[in-house]
């Protein structure tokens, strides 16, 4: 027969892992959104730089042709 502390121990051991476990899904959640935002603030910030790039080589590619 198990003694009874060590089915409480067990339990608190196992409700210990349970809330690791949660707290690093929401760390993931958090991490990811960040992330998300993240990226679309890159993108808005290089958008018109690609866009003049793109124009410049245009440029460069008409000039060497003609």
């Amino acid at each position: 027969m198990i003694p009874t502390w060590v089915a409480v121990v067990t339990a608190i051991s196992l409700a210990i892992l349970a809330l690791a476990a949660i707290v690093i899904a929401a760390a993931s959640v958090v991490a990811a959104l960040g992330l998300r935002v993240f990226l679309r603030m890159l993108h808005e910030l290089a958008g018109p730089a690609v866009g003049d790039v793109r124009g410049l080589v245009a440029t460069i590619r008409t000039e060497a042709e003609g």
